[in-house]
């Protein structure tokens, strides 16, 4: 059972953040759509099929730095039929659920001894991944079951059933039980579902049964409102203090074009989109400009807040510490964040947010033209190694876009983080694979500068003659 009362205030706060929301979340909804269109397991071509029914799922079979739709893609390379009884066998509703569910996985880890002969380190069919299948499959049974999601929803929600650390099928089966208790309430909701009904277009799956909508709630959940509703006082600084601004003023501030300039604004809305909290570094990979530009821009807002309300100021040591506490309270950022310090708006601007028009305030910065055109000063140039037991360039259409990930599967920050941030769209890739290939087989393009967890590129040549790593390195400067 679920507290409905926790509910309810969650698909209000839904409904309110509804449409941005759904701005960045109809791909899944496209993405079954897609899959429904294009999945045919008797195809003559399995490889061909599989890999165009999954290319709208972007980040669902792709997450930081696990590999499932690509490991999928090479089983079928090394055994097209034995692939495809893999999903015969977990498509086949007569059969128990869990035992398919097991069976995937098992026949996945013989696949990856048998062809690979160990050097596939995993199959990364999780439960995640298989959940993702099966919901593609049958999107008005099934859910996409994801650990860390399924446990925030069921804190949130003083679920009795709680999912136990570790890949076990009675999580999926607890999960998807969770789940259908909830999309029991939602179909209460009839302005929820008018809400829904209204943006669907025909690239979207109808979602009658609104198992979508309740995974994305869970999503939601998981990944914005628990930012909101959990607060540990003793962390947020400063505890003392207050400048004494109420919601009534801080709307008649932002309507105040001396005080809230349109950079102001910008900032206000970013870090509003964010889930209202974020450090300057995640607001600059996510929505352009420079972490300096909401470092600066806060300060000084700030400062103007203070000269036309007379507020209280913090008493400091550090000049800069007294002015950002009129905007925000503060603490120190996990050390696998982007970022040191991470800003949460106060109550009472938070408020004043929700209620001022800010459809006008872009937000994400307009990128700049490719710096081609600027001249080859400008531009840069990326050497990026691609591991052909997990991904290969080979295997990359001429046009094709594909994103690399900033996380190594562990979850860590890759060793040339900081290369994939400081990337430019327009910047020319130098495409290497390793150990066996260990040559240079490919030019690609940044068409898209990170996003905080990938970096977008795309193979513009591949090389009818590859170079090996022996020759380059035999290079010297002079030649």
């Amino acid at each position: 059972m679920i507290n409905k009362n926790s509910l309810a205030a969650v698909i209000a706060a839904y409904k309110q953040n509804f449409p941005t929301h759904w701005e960045d979340e109809k791909y899944k909804w496209e993405a079954v759509q897609h899959f429904q269109d294009h999945w045919d397991i008797n195809a003559s071509d399995f490889l061909e099929m599989f890999t165009k029914a999954t290319d709208k799922t972007n980040n669902l079979l792709a997450p930081l730095n696990n590999y499932p739709r690509r490991m999928i893609q090479m089983f079928a390379e090394a055994d097209e039929e034995a692939t495809r009884a893999m999903f015969i066998n977990l498509y086949d509703e007569s059969k128990n659920f869990v035992e398919r569910v097991e069976k995937f996985q098992s026949d996945a880890a013989a696949m990856r001894v048998i062809y690979d002969q160990g050097t596939w380190k995993q199959h990364f069919q999780t439960l995640n991944s298989i959940s993702t299948y099966l919901w593609l499959r049958y999107p008005d049974k099934y859910y996409i079951y994801k650990y860390s999601e399924c446990r925030d929803v069921a804190k949130v929600l003083d679920s009795a059933f709680i999912p136990k650390k570790g890949s076990s099928s009675s999580n999926l089966t607890g999960g998807f039980h969770l789940y259908n208790e909830i999309c029991e309430q939602l179909k209460k909701d009839e302005e929820l579902v008018q809400m829904l009904q209204s943006v669907l277009t025909d690239r979207c799956y109808p979602d009658k049964a609104l198992k979508t909508l309740t995974m994305d709630m869970g999503f939601y959940i998981s990944r914005f409102y628990t930012k909101k509703s959990t607060e540990d006082h003793g962390e947020w600084f400063p505890t003392d203090y207050n400048p004494n601004i109420t919601t009534e003023e801080w709307l008649a501030l932002l309507a105040d074009g001396s005080v809230f300039k349109t950079n102001s604004l910008k900032i206000m809305k970013r870090i509003k989109d964010y889930g209202g909290m974020a450090t300057c570094k995640q607001l600059s990979v996510k929505y352009g400009n420079s972490p300096n530009f909401y470092n600066t821009g806060s300060f000084t807002l700030a400062k103007r807040v203070a000269e036309m309300t007379g507020c209280p100021l913090m008493t400091s040591h550090n000049d800069n510490a007294k002015w950002w506490p009129i905007l925000y309270v503060g603490k120190h950022a996990d050390k696998d964040m982007a970022g040191n310090y991470i800003w949460k708006l106060r109550d009472e601007l938070s408020k004043a947010l929700d209620q001022f028009d800010l459809s006008e305030i872009p937000l994400y910065e307009e990128k700049a033209q490719t710096k081609i055109s600027q001249g080859s000063d400008n531009q840069g140039y990326w050497w990026l190694n691609a591991n052909p037991n997990i991904w290969s360039f080979s295997n990359i259409g001429i046009g094709e876009t594909q994103r690399y990930t900033l996380y190594n599967e562990n979850g860590n920050k890759r060793r040339i983080f900081q290369n994939l941030l400081d990337a430019k769209a327009g910047d020319l890739i130098i495409g290497y694979e390793s150990y066996p290939v260990k040559k240079v087989v490919a030019l690609a393009k940044v068409i898209e500068e990170s996003d905080g967890e990938n970096l977008y590129f795309e193979k513009t040549e591949g090389l009818a003659v590859p170079i090996d790593y022996a020759t380059l390195k035999n290079c010297s400067s002079e030649e």
